[in-house]
């Protein structure tokens, strides 16, 4: 859950989004305006990269149930150990398939409500 920040205010957008502002594949790919967050999420050259913005990246992305977890979520809460370039660990509950994305560490298990925390 997200909730005073939002994926937006730090300039990422799904491939969907970019389509529909005109934006085309080959522009998001090869114009340089433009770099891959994790896969079909991207962001303006000018941003800087860090784990943080890819954990949101991810969020676009990903069913809402999932949870962020380990180094990622250690990450987030303020103890940095995740680097810029790692991938971002996530729990998809109730996905016994989840379709592997560059950028991406996921492990289907299941949890409950009371296992999650929001975080912005």
């Amino acid at each position: 859950m997200i909730s005073a920040t939002t994926p937006v205010d730090f300039g990422l957008m799904t491939c969907a989004q970019a389509h529909s502002q005109g934006i085309t594949d080959r522009q998001l790919r090869k114009s340089g305006e433009y770099r891959r967050v994790i896969h079909g999420v991207y962001c303006s050259s000018v941003t800087e990269i860090t784990h943080a913005l890819r954990c949101l990246a991810a969020a676009l992305v990903l069913p809402p149930e999932s949870i962020i977890t380990g180094r990622s979520a250690a990450t987030l809460r303020g103890v940095p150990l995740a680097r810029a370039h790692d991938r971002v660990e996530v729990l998809v509950s109730g996905h016994k398939y989840m379709n592997r994305r560059f950028g991406l560490r996921c492990w289907s298990v299941r949890s409950w409500a009371f296992e999650r925390v929001g975080w912005a």
